[in-house]
Protein backbone atom coordinates (compact mmCIF):
# COMPACT_ATOMS: atom_id res chain seq x y z
CA UNK A 1 0.00 0.00 0.00
CA UNK A 2 1.18 3.34 -0.69
CA UNK A 3 0.41 7.21 -0.33
CA UNK A 4 -2.91 7.75 2.27
CA UNK A 5 -3.76 4.36 2.10
CA UNK A 6 -0.26 3.56 3.58
CA UNK A 7 -1.56 3.25 7.99
CA UNK A 8 0.60 5.47 9.01
CA UNK A 9 0.71 8.33 6.55
CA UNK A 10 -3.30 7.91 6.72
CA UNK A 11 -3.29 7.97 10.86
CA UNK A 12 -0.60 10.74 10.71
CA UNK A 13 -3.26 12.95 8.14
CA UNK A 14 -6.52 12.18 10.27
CA UNK A 15 -4.47 13.12 13.35
CA UNK A 16 -3.76 16.49 11.63
CA UNK A 17 -7.04 17.08 10.34
CA UNK A 18 -8.49 16.53 13.57
CA UNK A 19 -5.99 19.73 15.22
CA UNK A 20 -7.12 21.72 12.42
CA UNK A 21 -10.72 21.51 13.06
CA UNK A 22 -10.27 21.46 16.81
CA UNK A 23 -8.33 24.57 16.71
CA UNK A 24 -10.86 26.27 14.41
CA UNK A 25 -13.31 25.76 16.39
CA UNK A 26 -11.26 27.01 19.66
CA UNK A 27 -11.32 29.69 17.68
CA UNK A 28 -14.69 29.79 16.44
CA UNK A 29 -16.51 31.68 19.23
CA UNK A 30 -14.24 34.49 19.90
CA UNK A 31 -15.55 37.90 19.07
CA UNK A 32 -13.65 40.05 16.54
CA UNK A 33 -11.87 42.21 18.98
CA UNK A 34 -10.37 38.37 20.65
CA UNK A 35 -9.40 37.47 17.11
CA UNK A 36 -7.27 40.27 16.89
CA UNK A 37 -6.59 41.90 20.32
CA UNK A 38 -2.83 41.58 20.56
CA UNK A 39 -1.81 41.02 24.25
CA UNK A 40 0.92 42.27 24.42
CA UNK A 41 3.27 45.34 22.22
CA UNK A 42 4.56 43.46 19.23
CA UNK A 43 2.75 40.42 20.24
CA UNK A 44 0.72 38.04 17.86
CA UNK A 45 -3.03 38.01 18.16
CA UNK A 46 -5.18 35.18 17.44
CA UNK A 47 -5.60 35.15 13.72
CA UNK A 48 -1.55 36.20 13.09
CA UNK A 49 -1.20 32.43 14.79
CA UNK A 50 -3.75 30.92 12.90
CA UNK A 51 -2.12 32.79 9.72
CA UNK A 52 1.21 31.41 10.62
CA UNK A 53 0.33 28.25 10.87
CA UNK A 54 -1.71 28.44 7.83
CA UNK A 55 1.81 30.11 6.09
CA UNK A 56 3.91 27.48 7.39
CA UNK A 57 1.30 24.65 5.77
CA UNK A 58 1.18 26.24 2.49
CA UNK A 59 5.14 26.39 1.89
CA UNK A 60 5.00 22.93 2.72
CA UNK A 61 2.67 21.75 -0.12
CA UNK A 62 4.63 24.12 -2.12
CA UNK A 63 7.88 21.62 -1.34
CA UNK A 64 5.98 18.54 -1.86
CA UNK A 65 6.08 19.56 -5.77
CA UNK A 66 9.75 18.80 -5.95
CA UNK A 67 10.64 15.02 -5.34
CA UNK A 68 13.95 15.07 -4.14
CA UNK A 69 16.05 11.76 -4.44
CA UNK A 70 16.60 10.08 -1.08
CA UNK A 71 16.97 11.08 1.93
CA UNK A 72 20.10 8.67 3.44
CA UNK A 73 19.39 6.45 6.49
CA UNK A 74 21.91 8.50 8.70
CA UNK A 75 19.97 11.95 7.87
CA UNK A 76 16.27 10.10 8.32
CA UNK A 77 17.83 9.58 12.20
CA UNK A 78 19.23 12.29 12.85
CA UNK A 79 16.23 14.05 11.63
CA UNK A 80 14.29 11.82 13.39
CA UNK A 81 16.42 12.63 16.24
CA UNK A 82 16.03 16.40 16.69
CA UNK A 83 12.51 16.22 15.86
CA UNK A 84 11.47 14.15 18.75
CA UNK A 85 13.79 16.86 20.53
CA UNK A 86 11.82 19.66 19.55
CA UNK A 87 8.69 18.16 20.26
CA UNK A 88 9.42 17.79 23.74
CA UNK A 89 10.59 21.19 24.07
CA UNK A 90 7.50 22.37 22.22
CA UNK A 91 5.29 20.18 25.05
CA UNK A 92 7.31 21.24 27.85
CA UNK A 93 6.10 24.85 27.00
CA UNK A 94 9.14 25.92 25.16
CA UNK A 95 9.32 28.94 22.72
CA UNK A 96 11.26 29.46 19.71
CA UNK A 97 11.67 32.71 17.70
CA UNK A 98 10.12 32.23 13.72
CA UNK A 99 13.27 31.35 12.09
CA UNK A 100 12.43 33.11 9.03
CA UNK A 101 10.43 36.52 8.22
CA UNK A 102 8.60 34.13 5.50
CA UNK A 103 6.37 32.29 7.68
CA UNK A 104 5.27 35.71 9.60
CA UNK A 105 1.67 36.51 9.56
CA UNK A 106 0.96 39.32 6.48
CA UNK A 107 -1.29 41.52 8.04
CA UNK A 108 -5.13 40.84 9.36
CA UNK A 109 -6.85 38.42 7.54
CA UNK A 110 -10.43 37.28 8.11
CA UNK A 111 -10.83 33.90 9.66
CA UNK A 112 -13.07 32.76 6.76
CA UNK A 113 -10.92 33.54 4.28
CA UNK A 114 -7.79 31.87 6.49
CA UNK A 115 -10.28 28.67 6.77
CA UNK A 116 -10.51 28.56 3.12
CA UNK A 117 -6.89 28.85 2.63
CA UNK A 118 -6.45 26.12 4.68
CA UNK A 119 -8.90 23.89 3.45
CA UNK A 120 -6.77 24.01 -0.05
CA UNK A 121 -3.40 23.10 1.63
CA UNK A 122 -5.35 20.40 3.21
CA UNK A 123 -7.26 18.96 -0.12
CA UNK A 124 -3.03 19.67 -1.57
CA UNK A 125 -1.56 17.48 1.09
CA UNK A 126 -4.34 14.59 0.51
CA UNK A 127 -4.19 14.83 -3.24
CA UNK A 128 0.26 14.72 -2.71
CA UNK A 129 0.21 11.80 -0.69
CA UNK A 130 -2.50 9.64 -2.20
CA UNK A 131 0.12 9.56 -5.17
CA UNK A 132 3.49 9.21 -3.09
CA UNK A 133 4.94 5.38 -4.43
CA UNK A 134 7.15 3.47 -1.74
CA UNK A 135 10.51 5.55 -2.72
CA UNK A 136 8.56 8.40 -1.50
CA UNK A 137 8.25 7.62 2.03
CA UNK A 138 12.44 8.47 2.12
CA UNK A 139 12.16 11.20 0.05
CA UNK A 140 12.36 14.31 2.43
CA UNK A 141 9.14 16.66 2.31
CA UNK A 142 10.26 19.52 3.63
CA UNK A 143 13.36 20.91 5.14
CA UNK A 144 12.95 22.47 8.70
CA UNK A 145 15.78 25.23 9.78
CA UNK A 146 16.66 23.59 13.04
CA UNK A 147 15.25 19.60 12.65
CA UNK A 148 16.99 19.31 8.58
CA UNK A 149 15.37 17.62 5.99
CA UNK A 150 12.05 15.62 7.23
CA UNK A 151 10.79 12.28 5.51
CA UNK A 152 6.41 12.57 4.42
CA UNK A 153 5.72 10.75 7.94
CA UNK A 154 7.85 13.20 9.96
CA UNK A 155 7.20 16.29 8.16
CA UNK A 156 3.07 15.18 8.83
CA UNK A 157 4.32 14.49 12.78
CA UNK A 158 5.92 18.19 12.68
CA UNK A 159 2.93 19.61 11.60
CA UNK A 160 0.87 17.94 14.06
CA UNK A 161 3.08 19.60 16.73
CA UNK A 162 3.26 23.11 15.30
CA UNK A 163 -0.32 22.68 14.96
CA UNK A 164 -0.82 22.21 19.34
CA UNK A 165 2.02 24.30 20.35
CA UNK A 166 0.07 27.06 18.40
CA UNK A 167 -3.43 25.85 20.17
CA UNK A 168 -1.81 26.21 23.10
CA UNK A 169 -0.47 29.59 22.11
CA UNK A 170 -3.93 31.08 21.16
CA UNK A 171 -5.42 29.42 24.72
CA UNK A 172 -2.58 32.00 26.30
CA UNK A 173 -3.67 34.88 24.14
CA UNK A 174 -7.45 34.01 25.38
CA UNK A 175 -6.47 34.08 28.47
CA UNK A 176 -4.24 37.42 28.45
CA UNK A 177 -7.18 39.21 26.27
CA UNK A 178 -9.75 38.15 28.69
CA UNK A 179 -8.22 39.67 31.69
Amino acid sequence: MTGLSDGALGRRMERLERGRAALLEQVAPMSPDQLTTRPAAGGWHVLDVVQHVIIVEELVLRALATRPGPLPLADRLRSGLRLTALRIYLRAGGRLRTPTPAILPQGSVPLDELRARWERVRAGYASALASFGPADLARPMMKHPIVGKLTPKQTLTFLDTHLAHHGRQIERIRRAVAQ
